[in-house]
């Protein structure tokens, strides 16, 4: 019995170290999704995320195995999260990257465990005003748009597959990359669509 409840520390422990370096020590919001799941464990996730030491610790306490979930508007990110279900959005990203003349993405990056990427970048009050959708571009598929909502980040799994974060920073995106978005206008918010939605 001792020897499990070591087992269960360490692994408690290593978790708790992840999350310290990868999101507590850089100020970013989390909170805790349903183990092997995407479904937030708290219903007023976008208000009660936290960086906090200590609340963090109580999530991990009280569910040591759940996923971890990153919100965009309350850490001020822009994702893109580019699939392959059914597509290769992979190709379709190098595609419209080398048609914007960008030779690299210098930001934090994610691959999921079936074999995506997100793309992690700074937001502004122009990307603010773009709307979350699925397969934003339509000469580029499989790439999605992630402004609101959030994204499962590292330690989570699935199905026994981890989500694996990059060590670099979170930076703001291309400016081509962003006046290409910016210029897709059934994705830019304007005050009409936003009073009618």
């Amino acid at each position: 019995m001792q020897l499990l409840k070591n087992i269960r520390t360490v692994n408690w422990m290593s978790v708790y170290q992840t999350l310290k370096t990868n999101f507590i020590d850089k100020k970013l919001k989390i909170f805790p999704v349903i183990e092997n799941g995407k479904q937030p464990m708290i219903e007023n996730w976008q208000n009660d995320c936290s960086c906090s030491t200590l609340q963090i610790m109580y999530w991990l306490e009280n569910a040591p195995k759940c996923n971890w979930g990153l919100p965009c508007t309350p850490n001020d990110l822009f994702v893109l999260d580019i699939d392959t279900h059914n597509v290769n959005g992979l190709e379709n990203a190098k595609k419209l990257f080398n048609t914007l003349g960008i030779k690299e993405i210098n930001t934090l990056s994610q691959k999921t465990p079936s074999g995506g990427l997100h793309l992690i970048f700074k937001s502004d009050d122009e990307l603010k005003k773009v709307a979350n959708t699925s397969n934003s571009f339509k000469d580029y598929p499989g790439i999605d748009i992630r402004s609101d909502g959030y994204i499962l980040v590292n330690p989570s799994n699935i199905n026994g597959v981890e989500y694996q974060l990059t060590n670099k920073d979170i930076n703001i995106m291309p400016q081509a990359l962003k006046e290409f978005i910016l210029s897709q206008k059934d994705l830019v918010k304007t005050e009409h669509k936003e009073k009618k939605e």
